[in-house]
């Protein structure tokens, strides 16, 4: 189970990947009035990455309660959109994310099959590392879709 959804994490590095061959205005252009473009949101899928490796996943453990961590969800979208304007270059940033989310699946791959199912709390709520991965496949995938839609893919 858990090397199944790790798998299915990591398509999201060919994918990106494949994110190299398009225009600078695909690159740059929002996808829709008033949406982000897909460097926004490329940038917008790295910042969620490192606040995955180096905020969440240091603290889970089974039956742990992970320490509270106020988020400006707001703040942290606007800061990567604004990076994403920032002029850095499409390579220099899908390159971000692709380490960024390469090392976030060496480090989900150190957990044991148990511990991935094993439930911790976020606040009452109980989490399992496998339901928060899957989670986060569905953002990639709801992005994924938007950016595809707009490629005409």
């Amino acid at each position: 189970m858990m090397e199944e959804i790790l798998q299915r994490y990591e398509t999201s590095i060919a994918w990106a990947n494949a994110t190299r061959q398009i225009t600078d205005e695909q690159w740059l252009s929002p996808m829709q009035d008033g949406k982000w473009s897909i460097a926004e949101t490329v940038s917008h899928l790295n910042a969620w990455d490192h606040f995955i490796l180096d905020v969440r996943l240091p603290h889970i453990a089974p039956g742990k309660q992970l320490p509270s961590v106020p988020v400006d969800v707001e703040k942290m979208n606007g800061d990567a959109a604004r990076y994403a304007r920032s002029g850095v270059k499409r390579d220099e940033l899908l390159d971000q994310w692709v380490d960024v989310r390469s090392r976030l699946l060496d480090k989900l791959r150190t957990h044991s099959e148990e511990s991935f199912v094993a439930p911790y709390y976020i606040g009452e709520k109980e989490m399992t590392l496998a339901r928060y991965i899957e989670g986060m496949i569905d953002h990639d995938m709801h992005h994924r879709k938007q950016m595809d839609a707009f490629l005409g893919r």
